[in-house]
């Protein structure tokens, strides 16, 4: 649902109808589960502890980063209205771009804030799966057939 986009009443076939879906969508985006799952993961992924932040975020940035203990670290521009090559924003837009191969994060679609943090959560839980499948990923061992023919 948050890969490709598609509005509720028009999801594939081989889903259940659209009202079971948003049930559940709705039931664990509303009892946290969401964010649960999502927090295990980051968890899991890596541990986390410095954070770049533009200098525009400073105010409630510190406080929240500092109740989940983590350090934040402000890139601050030197000239105001210029052209300037800042350290570490490759991370920032990397991420953003992530998040842009997931259309419903593209552009704002959803009603409420809550709705679009869900989809955000939704695709952030897709790509640490992946990277965990990926880390985890047994070795391959040859078929018997192409053992044979090596």
């Amino acid at each position: 649902m948050a890969h490709n986009g598609c509005v509720w009443r028009a999801l594939p076939a081989d889903f259940p109808p659209w009202r079971t879906v948003y049930g559940f969508y709705w039931r664990w985006n509303a009892s946290g589960a969401t964010a649960w799952l999502h927090n295990r993961l980051r968890a899991r992924c890596r541990g986390v502890r410095l954070v770049w932040a533009d200098a525009a975020y400073a105010g409630r940035l510190v406080a929240w980063a500092a109740a989940l203990r983590l350090r934040v670290q402000l890139v601050r521009r030197r000239l105001a209205h210029a052209f300037e090559v800042l350290p570490r924003r490759w991370v920032v837009k990397r991420t953003f771009a992530w998040l842009s191969r997931y259309r419903r994060t593209v552009r704002d679609y959803e009603r409420l804030p809550a709705h679009h943090q869900a989809m955000v959560q939704w695709a952030m839980i897709t790509i640490m799966t992946r990277r965990l499948a990926r880390r985890h990923r047994p070795a391959r061992t040859p078929t018997p057939a192409l053992a044979r023919a090596a």
